[in-house]
């Protein structure tokens, strides 16, 4: 791989050198066969790499999201999600903070659903809740749910939730979505719901940042050994401005990414938004210089193109845009 983002420390570049001997080692997920995901997931998590706490580095934890999502674009998600779900979980109650252990160990994996959006259909009757999550994007099996409602943040537990089969296979790689029921207690957690939005909005940015650029190196060593009169695809200069801004946009979503502000969820959801946009503009960007191949499921990108559009959909851009919006026009003196 290339990096492409800001100038990294050591340690920092010690964590892209293993995390990309292990993509090598590891290759690309396969969502019919959910203990492959497990595995990777306990591994990373042995390797200190799952969740990361943020005095483990300003940038680090967004570096080892943006560098999951560009080899496991589905545990990248999981991975952003189940991190911002232990702002809430830690400040619980013991149970919440005895799940939170097996989250960093990474023997669970949290999914979290916003009640705002239209694929949450919940009522509530005191701390009783029941319905249905239409749509969560986990990798794998998940232990629990973390429902924002408004300021509060509400633990769902194991016993509360009945996982469905999958409703429809996602584009994101080592991932299905389905349906999750709900009919149990909920355990509310305090008024944290903005902190683990906006952690969770930062999370997903990372990965799109991450998904823009394995795009871009497979479009980029697609041109360089493809010929075509005469000459690598890099001689053409349509193609070589295509990679140009590719390799702009990727630089841009990774350094956003890892500078974000991770406690402003305005800059959050607008980051967000931007690193999604770039991934769906350079994935497609990377297929059109496949040509026709880009559509074959031979060649890979296919598969990038349709990971920026499912982490989009998953992570709710546009719940994420309305909500911050509104946040900020609240706090404006």
């Amino acid at each position: 791989m290339t990096w492409r983002g800001p100038r990294l420390r050591e340690e920092e570049e010690a964590v892209v050198e293993l995390l990309s001997r292990l993509a090598d080692d590891r290759g690309p997920l396969d969502d019919e066969r959910p203990a492959e995901v497990d595995a990777l997931r306990t591994q990373l998590a042995e390797l200190g790499l799952w969740v990361l706490d943020d005095e483990d580095g300003d940038r680090m934890p967004q570096l080892v999201l943006s560098l999951v999502g560009r080899s496991w674009p589905a545990l990248g998600w999981a991975c952003a999600q189940s991190r911002a779900a232990l702002i809430a979980l830690d400040a619980g109650p013991f149970e919440a903070r005895e799940h939170a252990d097996g989250v960093r160990a990474g023997h669970h994996v949290v999914v979290l659903a916003d009640e705002a959006t239209m694929s949450v259909q919940l009522t509530r009757d005191g701390s009783h809740f029941r319905g249905e999550i239409r749509r969560v994007d986990p990798a794998a099996e998940f232990s629990s749910v973390v429902i924002l409602e408004g300021d509060e943040a509400i633990w769902l537990p194991s016993a509360a939730i009945r996982r469905t089969e999958p409703v429809r296979r996602s584009g994101l790689d080592g991932a299905r979505t389905v349906r999750v029921e709900i009919d149990g207690i909920g355990i509310s957690l305090g008024e944290r719901a903005d902190k683990v939005r906006s952690r969770v909005w930062g999370g997903a940015a990372a990965v799109a940042a991450g998904i823009a650029s394995a795009a871009a190196d497979l479009a980029l060593d697609y041109a360089t050994q493809r010929e075509q009169f005469g000459g690598p695809l890099t001689d053409i200069p349509v193609v070589r401005a295509a990679l140009q801004r590719q390799v702009s946009l990727v630089s841009t979503a990774l350094s956003s990414a890892l500078e974000l502000d991770a406690a402003d969820v305005s800059q959050s959801a607008g980051v967000l938004a931007t690193a999604c946009e770039s991934a769906m503009e350079v994935t497609a960007g990377a297929l059109q210089v496949h040509g026709g191949y880009g559509y074959l499921t031979e060649y890979s990108i296919e598969q990038w193109v349709r990971a920026a559009i499912s982490l989009r959909a998953a992570a709710d851009v546009s719940h994420a845009g309305i909500y911050a919006g509104r946040v900020l026009t609240m706090t404006e003196p």
